[in-house]
C-alpha cells in the first residue's frame, strides 16, 4: 500500500467513526456512490446520510454497487444540477414496485419515489444499468437529457422527459402507466418498449424511430402528446391497445414506413 492510499484508508476509518461523508473518487475522479455510503455516511461533500443520495454539482457519477430504497416514497438519487452523468455501471436502483400482468396492470406500491430525480437541471446523462420498482418514475430528467443503454422496469411511469431529449437504446417493460414520455424537440430510437399498462411511447413535437413496440395497454405511440405532431418512422407496433385489430398509432406524421399489427400502413 503507497502513501497516497494509506492516508485515504486512514481518512474513510475516521469518517466511519465520526459519522462523516467520506468522497469517494475513482481512478478518474468520477464520484462514486454505493449502498453503504448512501444509507450510513453520504457518499460527498453537500450529500447527507440517507437516502435520497443528493448530486449538487455539476459532475459525473458512478454506481459501485446496487442501491436500495426502503420504501416506494423514497427516491435514491436526486440531482439538483444540471449537466450531471449518473453511470449505473451495470448495477441497479431497486424499490419495492411491482406491476404485474401482460400489459401491467395495477403495481403494489406506487407512491412518490423517483430512481432518479433529473427534472430540475439541463443536460442530465443517464447510462448503462437498471431502474426497477419505483414507486413514481424510474428516471425523471429536464430538458436536454440523454438516456441510453437503461432498463427501467416495474416502476409506476418509466421514463419521463422535458423537451430536447434523447431516449436511446432503452428496454423499458412492465411499467404501470407510460413507457416513455418525452417532450419537444425529443428523439426516441431504437428502444423496446412493451408490456407497460399505458401509451408505449408518447411523444410532443419529436422523432419517433426505429422501436419495438408491443403488448402495451395503450396505443404503441401517442403522437400528438400536447397538441404538438411528431413524426414517426422504421418501428415496429405489434398488439397494443388491445390488439392488432385496434389502431396501434394516435396521430402523428408517418414520415417512414412502419409495421402497425402486421400492416404496413399505420391508421
Amino acid at each position: 500500500m503507497n502513501k497516497t492510499q494509506r492516508n485515504l484508508a486512514r481518512l474513510t476509518a475516521l469518517s466511519l467513526v465520526l459519522g462523516l461523508p467520506v468522497t469517494a473518487f475513482a481512478v478518474d475522479g468520477v464520484l462514486e456512490i454505493n449502498q453503504a455510503c448512501a444509507a450510513n455516511t453520504g457518499c460527498f461533500a453537500g450529500d447527507a446520510a440517507g437516502f435520497p443520495v443528493t448530486v449538487t454539482g455539476t459532475t459525473s457519477v458512478r454506481l459501485t454497487s446496487n442501491l436500495t430504497v426502503p420504501n416506494e416514497n423514497t427516491t435514491a438519487i436526486d440531482i439538483t444540477a444540471g449537466e450531471v452523468t449518473v453511470d449505473l455501471n451495470g448495477f441497479s436502483i431497486l424499490g419495492p414496485n411491482t406491476c404485474p400482468g401482460v400489459p401491467a396492470g395495477l403495481c403494489t406500491a406506487n407512491g412518490t419515489g423517483q430512481g432518479i430525480d433529473g427534472a430540475g437541471g439541463t443536460g442530465l446523462v443517464v447510462l448503462n444499468g437498471t431502474v426497477r420498482g419505483m414507486g413514481d418514475r424510474g428516471v425523471f430528467a429536464g430538458f436536454a437529457s440523454r438516456i441510453e443503454g437503461v432498463h427501467v422496469t416495474n416502476n409506476r411511469i418509466g421514463i419521463s422527459t422535458s423537451n430536447d431529449a434523447l431516449v436511446a437504446g432503452c428496454v423499458v417493460d412492465f411499467n404501470g402507466s407510460t413507457g416513455i414520455a418525452t417532450g419537444e424537440g425529443s428523439v426516441v430510437r431504437d428502444n423496446a418498449v412493451w408490456g407497460n399498462g399505458g401509451v408505449g411511447i408518447d411523444a410532443s413535437e419529436s422523432i419517433v424511430l426505429g422501436n419495438a413496440v408491443s403488448d402495451n395497454g395503450g396505443h404503441g405511440l401517442s403522437a400528438n402528446a400536447g397538441g404538438f405532431t411528431s413524426g414517426y418512422g422504421n418501428n415496429n407496433f405489434d398488439n397494443n391497445n388491445g390488439s392488432d385489430a385496434n389502431a396501434q398509432v394516435l396521430g402523428g406524421l408517418e414520415i417512414a414506413p412502419n409495421i402497425c399489427g402486421g400492416s404496413l400502413t399505420c391508421p
